[in-house]
């Protein structure tokens, strides 16, 4: 049996198995790698470069404009490859570095960005 770590060509980390090398193939979906590894990777905090088993850093600090009812309010200094969990749970890309958009309703506001290289961000922007 050995510990294998499965992942995504961009790095990350989809899970830690210990199977057989019979067994490997099975699981792991189209598109993915894996590696063997003498520990379990923790998909929180680590990711996988020149395979190898490294740590996340913390997110960048993001940047948010003010934050009033039907105002533009912009997010950015995102790292480009991103992926954005808006309020409504839709996921989508941030290539530019930039997320906007208006709300005509007061509130919270919580957005979730996730980066291969980073620790997942949770943001909560109060509009009023």
């Amino acid at each position: 049996m050995n510990i294998y770590a499965v992942y995504e060509p961009d790095g990350t980390l989809i899970k830690s198995i210990c199977c057989s090398e019979e067994e490997i193939e099975m699981n792991v979906d189209q598109g993915q790698l894996f590696m063997t590894t003498d520990v379990f990777a923790n998909y929180d905090t680590q990711y996988v470069s020149n395979n190898a088993i490294v740590d996340k850093t913390e997110f960048p600090e993001l940047t948010v404009s003010p934050a009033t009812i039907g105002s533009l309010i912009s997010v950015t200094n995102i790292p480009v490859g991103s992926k954005v969990r808006w309020p409504d749970g839709i996921v989508t890309p941030e290539d530019d570095g930039v997320l906007s958009f208006t709300a005509n309703v007061g509130g919270e506001y919580r957005f979730e960005f996730k980066h291969p290289l980073y620790i997942t961000k949770r943001l909560v922007i109060d509009v009023s």
